[in-house]
């Protein structure tokens, strides 16, 4: 019996091995240097500079140029003033010996200043603003792999506007009086102070149409900073004057 069954043991190691060299002869070692090179995907920045000002132009890192609006175009014909001048070349400011510290030398950064003024009859809503595009020609970007948006601000000794809004002009909107892309109101103080604000503190206006935010970070043309205190009384005026520096999108 147990002649009979070393003999069995035998033939299956017997058939064991030719299983294995079969096996590699059929499946014959590839060399290393065939081997395809191993691949990672590419680490994303978690900060993008939109634009520091040191270079005192009016051109952002991404290519987009700097500019101001307010409310004496059509449909609203007010009568507000901004600085610069509303379809002039933006000049960046001289900061002046206040500024805190951070990255760049912080010679220059974007101001905006005027008077937010509402007529006896007429537009009832003044406003002005600056923006920077995010492209040369403000062909929609897709911000919507970044958390937020960091930079720094202050208010002008005179500024008696006192609160902003923060948002990104949305492409493709048929009714801009209708549809708004989404903002973060904020009061910066009259000395230097970073704002960090998460996308996820973004919201649309109350007389917007419903807009998805998602659907609006894909498609940003550029960031705006707008005056937005309660509307002054008719007849009345606000003044305007806001310092904007180092902005950079970021990822957390």
């Amino acid at each position: 019996m147990n002649i009979k069954r070393n003999s069995v043991i035998t033939l299956v190691i017997i058939l064991f091995i030719l299983f294995i060299q079969g096996c590699k002869e059929l499946n014959p070692e590839i060399p290393a240097s065939k081997l395809p090179a191993a691949t990672s995907l590419p680490v994303l920045p978690l900060e993008v500079k939109v634009d520091d000002c040191d270079d005192n132009d009016n051109v952002n890192a991404w290519g987009g140029y700097w500019f101001t609006f307010d409310d004496t175009k059509a449909p609203n014909y007010g009568i507000s003033e901004v600085n610069p001048r509303n379809g002039a070349q933006f000049t960046m400011s001289y900061v002046g010996p206040d500024w805190p510290g951070g990255p760049g030398s912080n010679l220059w950064a974007a101001r905006m200043w005027g008077k937010v003024i509402r007529g006896m009859t007429g537009f009832a809503y003044p406003l002005i603003g600056m923006g920077s595009g995010l492209s040369p020609q403000e062909e929609p970007q897709d911000i919507s792999n970044f958390t937020g948006i960091r930079f720094w601000a202050k208010r002008g000794a005179e500024d008696t506007v006192m609160t902003y809004r923060i948002s990104f002009k949305h492409a493709n909107i048929t009714d801009p009086s209708k549809q708004d892309a989404y903002g973060f109101i904020f009061s910066p103080p009259t000395s230097w102070t970073q704002f960090n604000i998460k996308f996820s503190q973004f919201t649309q206006q109350s007389w917007s149409l419903p807009l998805d935010k998602m659907e609006s970070l894909k498609l940003v043309q550029g960031i705006q900073i707008q005056t937005k205190n309660p509307d002054p009384p008719p007849g009345s005026s606000y003044n305007s004057d806001i310092w904007i520096d180092n902005i950079v999108l970021y990822r957390e």
